[in-house]
């Protein structure tokens, strides 16, 4: 597993557990099948904020070269803006990225919002609006019936006087992703959820073995089965990737990064490119997980 903030970015390597089902018909080799090993990754843009002012490079052009660095299979992007999602859409060859504008709040009336990033093929979008008492939240996924892998991305409200609507976002973002689970998608949901891991708004997210008041199916990528993970912005964690019982968490690698502008580079496998500056220094951490 890695885990870096780059304002942020959580990187998941995970192999399909036997559990998986195969794809019910012959798919292209970047589909995961029982056995293979993926990866996915979350990275809150910033797109309009922390000197990216909506212009689209750098933004686009380092995701671009992330992505084909380290060829995840699906990935989370949190507050970009159209024309950022726009780019990395046309540059990058053997993906799709689905956008979902919730306003147009970038610089030049732009659009802003998240998006998945999946490699391409057939997929279903769906939007799910969740509860707020101010502004706008959501829920977006991308869902596959060929390989059945669904892959969902999510931003929860950010201001620390309102942890009752986190607290009801999280709640139901839990209960639209189980069910893709019980439909037999193998799930990944990533984001930036603005909690840390004890808090209660990560209990519907996390399985019991977490501990606390957990009562969710999903493991998370910094491993199982600790509250806790390394920080994704100054000294806080608040940034997830949560996988299915279907998806076993394989080995963790190590990330090393520079409080520079540049992205950063990996000291251990598996090698991932982290998205654009400012770049945030991360702990090192090791930790297995099994379903």
């Amino acid at each position: 597993m890695i885990s870096v903030r780059v304002a942020p970015l959580v990187v998941l390597a995970a192999a399909a557990a036997l559990l998986l089902p195969p794809p019910a018909t012959a798919a292209a080799p970047p589909e995961p099948v029982a056995g293979s090993v993926v990866t996915f990754f979350a990275h809150n843009v910033a797109g309009r904020t922390q000197g990216n002012n909506g212009r689209v490079d750098p933004v686009a052009g380092d995701l671009v070269r992330s992505i084909r660095r380290e060829q995840p299979y699906a990935g989370a992007l949190n507050e970009i803006c159209g024309n950022q999602a726009r780019a990395v859409d046309r540059r990058l060859t053997g993906y799709r990225v689905e956008f979902f504008g919730k306003g147009r709040a970038c610089p030049g009336g732009v659009e802003f919002g998240n998006a998945v990033v999946i490699r391409n093929g057939p997929a279903t979008r769906r939007r799910v609006v969740l509860p707020t008492s101010e502004g706008s939240r959501e829920l977006v996924c991308v869902s596959r019936r060929s390989s059945r892998v669904a892959a969902c991305s999510t931003h929860l409200t950010a201001e620390r006087s309102r942890g009752y609507d986190r607290v009801a976002q999280a709640k139901r973002v839990a209960e639209v992703t189980e069910g893709y689970v019980r439909r037999g998608f193998a799930t990944y949901v990533g984001g930036d959820f603005n909690d840390q891991p004890a808090t209660n708004t990560l209990d519907p997210m996390y399985r019991p073995g977490y501990g606390g008041g957990a009562h969710g199916i999903f493991t998370e990528s910094d491993g199982c089965c600790g509250r806790d993970g390394e920080p994704t912005l100054g000294t806080a964690k608040f940034d997830y990737g949560f996988v299915s019982w279907q998806w076993r968490l394989l080995r963790e690698g190590r990330r090393r990064a520079a409080q520079r502008p540049r992205p950063a580079v990996d000291d251990g496998p598996p090698q991932v490119a982290a998205p654009p500056a400012p770049v945030r220094p991360t702990s090192l951490s090791e930790h297995g997980c099994s379903r």
